[in-house]
């Protein structure tokens, strides 16, 4: 048979075909183009961090990273801490809270906050301690507690949580409670003073940290307060002489409260006689800080018959600069004292009752400390003593200094 005249034999598709297979393959990449410009313009927008805290929206923090304003870096020397990093949400938080707040805090954590290399505030892991998240590096800083410890810190700094509970109370608060979601204050934090050491097994702690101290903390104010120890040591005198030349003169405040006067300790002549002779400091500690520690630090003595005499609103006053006020309806054995937090010096009005211990401590308040050694030398060396009695008053300094 003869081929039909006028068809060719085709080796591959026609053109119509690949014409068909162009345009639907144009079709489908443009109907994929306009989905994705769709869902795009219409996604909800990633959620931010308040205050730009430095970590990833979705995801974990990798150990051996650390977060400057959002971006990450691997560089292994530059790491200082072992928690996570929440130093811009707290830093905004506490700023805004100092504004508005009339019980401002002390030019000195004022003066930290504005110093990124003072003191950063950290997360610590589920069940580990502050002063682990703060690395080895730095250290836990006590004095941020009262300050960190408010609701509306914990709820920008825990993004997970979703309500504050105001009347939990621990040595391991300020932290967050994972399983719930809740953010839990210190609603106690005179009993149960936050501890850098405590680990909340069921959540993570809220730290601040800061360089290791390689000086001492105290710090010596013997020449602020000394004139003014003359001036009251001078009235004590004055108000003896009437005394003893009035057989029934009532006893004044002033001589009720001097040390020498009810307690049988040295007398003005004896503690004059220890300023001329050096034989006694004074000095600042930190908050939580006793001055048994104080003066163990500088290799001297407290000298617990010093307190009566510094327990004035002009000598607290001139040892601690930033104060602005001082309140003397309080009493307590870690008194008299200043409380950072209110920029008050807190005078003892029942010593008597509440006689000033050497070894007693708030993590509220910073001491006024009398340093030095007794009458007869420098000799510090520990000695040995049988007690048959003490007297009641005097019970928590011989408990805090023997009973450990």
């Amino acid at each position: 048979a003869q081929p039909a005249m006028g068809k060719r034999r085709q080796n591959g598709p026609s053109i119509s075909v690949l014409a068909r297979l162009i345009v639907a393959c144009a079709l489908v990449f443009a109907g994929a183009a306009i989905t994705l410009g769709w869902r795009w313009l219409h996604a909800p927008p990633v959620p931010q961090l308040p205050h730009d805290l430095g970590l990833k929206v979705h995801g974990q923090h990798e150990p051996g990273q650390h977060w400057v304003h959002g971006s990450e870096s691997s560089e292994q020397p530059t790491v200082r801490r072992q928690g996570v990093s929440v130093d811009g949400s707290v830093r905004g938080a506490l700023l805004h809270l100092n504004a508005a707040s009339d019980n401002s805090m002390p030019a000195s954590l004022l003066t930290e906050l504005g110093n990124r290399s003072a003191v950063s505030f950290v997360v610590s892991k589920q069940g580990e301690s502050c002063h682990k998240a703060c690395g080895a590096i730095e250290e836990c800083k006590l004095p941020w507690f009262p300050f960190i410890n408010e609701c509306s810190i914990l709820m920008q700094v825990f993004p997970e949580a979703r309500t504050c509970a105001t009347y939990h109370f621990g040595r391991d608060l300020p932290a967050l409670r994972i399983a719930t979601g809740t953010a839990m204050v210190n609603s106690k934090p005179d009993d149960y003073p936050t501890s850098c050491d405590s680990e909340y097994a069921s959540g993570q702690r809220l730290c601040a940290c800061g360089p290791k101290q390689a000086q001492l903390s105290s710090s010596e104010v013997t020449p602020k307060v000394i004139p003014g120890i003359i001036t009251r040591l001078k009235e004590i005198a004055a108000a003896d002489r009437t005394r003893e030349s009035s057989p029934g003169h009532e006893v004044s405040f002033l001589e009720g409260h001097s040390w020498g006067s009810h307690t049988g300790g040295p007398g003005v002549e004896d503690l004059l006689e220890d300023l001329q002779e050096d034989r006694v400091r004074f000095y600042t500690g930190e908050p939580n800080e006793s001055c048994y520690s104080v003066c163990k630090a500088r290799g001297n003595l407290c000298l617990r018959h010093w307190f009566e005499t510094v327990n004035t609103c002009s000598i607290l006053s001139d040892a601690f600069p930033s104060s602005v006020r001082c309140e003397q309806r309080s009493y307590g054995r870690d008194l008299p004292a200043y409380r950072p937090a209110t920029r008050a010096v807190l005078v003892n009005s029942d010593t008597r009752t509440y006689a000033p211990a050497c070894t007693a401590h708030s993590w509220l308040l910073s001491k006024l400390c009398p340093c030095g050694y007794h009458k007869g030398g420098t000799d510090t060396s520990m000695t040995f003593h049988t007690v048959y009695n003490v007297q009641a008053s005097h019970y928590f300094e011989w408990q805090g200094r023997y009973m450990k």
